[in-house]
């Protein structure tokens, strides 16, 4: 499978050799295509010279136009993909670019500055952006300097206005985060004791005290997977409302339409592990309770023996109604498709 993985660092200043070699080492160890190198702190007249110690082969673009110190440069090898810019500001890279397979994509580069009324011209800048990349899949990726949910900071989960403004901006332009794994934190203060404060600062929408993001895109592939189907039996579950109220609870990030997607998803997967197949649950409970009336022929038998058997009784007795009741429901269904395949 063909895969370009795309990545963004805020490496905290880039004129260091020292950062030159662990840019590359990331590079290399992830298979990275294209880089977004956020707060540079390269000067013009030194680009060519740090991109060349990275890697001489590799193209690249700034935003030293509009930003004296370069707070936003993109590197990229030319020999797996190609990069267009189409609008450059001072906190942001805006361009097209074709990857593998003749893929296209909108891609956005960010580096939020850090004063909030600053960040607002960006948030403008988005949705300008939205109204323009509607013909390709659009990715904005980088350092937005503000966090988008409570649970985003370590020691607080007081709601910002600066917080307000990106999420409307995000509604507005009906952005979704992508699938992340590893470091949730991706900021941190790197001071110890109490006055240690971390934050997920960086996402796609070491030397540095940023973690580094990456998107890893794999050829489009054709999948259908078994559709989900909702078990009339598991509402006579004691514990199934706690489990719907406890994921319904959770919070999610995006619309109000992919907030219930997700909420929806999430509950299927957590249905799926806490009701399993009842089929399966009677047998293994007939196997316990097999082997403890085994046990029970060794002799003297204690009240909490008995009373355990009794339980398992009891678990089999209602793991058997789930199960004739799941078979009478998939039986249902199962007639129903044949049925209607039949008229």
């Amino acid at each position: 499978i063909q895969m370009t993985s795309i990545a963004t660092w805020n490496v905290r200043g880039l004129n260091n050799p020292s950062k030159h070699n662990e840019v590359r080492q990331f590079i290399s160890s992830n298979s990275i295509s294209m880089i977004g190198i956020l707060e540079s702190k390269v000067r013009f007249h030194n680009l060519d010279y740090v991109v060349r110690s990275i890697n001489k082969k590799w193209h690249c673009t700034s935003n030293h136009t509009v930003s004296l110190q370069g707070r936003v440069v993109v590197m990229w090898d030319p020999s797996l993909l190609s990069f267009e810019p189409s609008f450059v500001s001072e906190q942001a890279i805006h361009g097209k670019a074709i990857l593998p397979g003749n893929v296209t994509l909108q891609l956005s580069f960010v580096y939020g500055l850090c004063d909030r009324n600053a960040r607002k011209s960006l948030w403008s800048e988005l949705v300008q952006c939205a109204g323009l990349f509607n013909q390709y899949p659009w990715v904005i990726m980088g350092d937005f300097n503000v966090t988008r949910l409570g649970i985003e900071h370590s020691s607080s989960r007081l709601v910002t206005k600066a917080m307000n403004d990106f999420n409307r901006a995000v509604i507005a332009v009906e952005l979704d985060d992508l699938k992340c794994t590893g470091l949730f934190y991706t900021w941190s203060n790197m001071r110890s004791g109490a006055g240690f404060i971390s934050k997920k600062l960086d996402r796609a929408m070491g030397i540095s005290d940023h973690s580094p993001v990456t998107i890893h895109m794999r050829n489009r592939q054709e999948y259908r997977g078994r559709p989900f189907k909702f078990l009339n039996f598991w509402t006579k579950n004691e514990m199934f409302m706690h489990v719907v109220s406890q994921e319904w609870a959770k919070e999610h990030a995006g619309s109000p339409l992919v907030v219930i997607h997700k909420k929806l998803k999430c509950l299927k997967a957590c249905l799926k592990q806490f009701c399993r197949r009842p089929d399966s649950k009677v047998v293994e409970l007939r196997a316990c309770l097999h082997q403890l009336q085994l046990d029970l022929q060794g002799g003297e038998v204690s009240s909490n023996v008995i009373e355990q058997e009794r339980q398992l009784r009891l678990a089999v007795a209602c793991a058997a109604r789930d199960e004739e009741a799941f078979f009478k429901q998939k039986s249902r269904v199962q007639w129903l498709k044949e049925g209607d395949s039949n008229t």
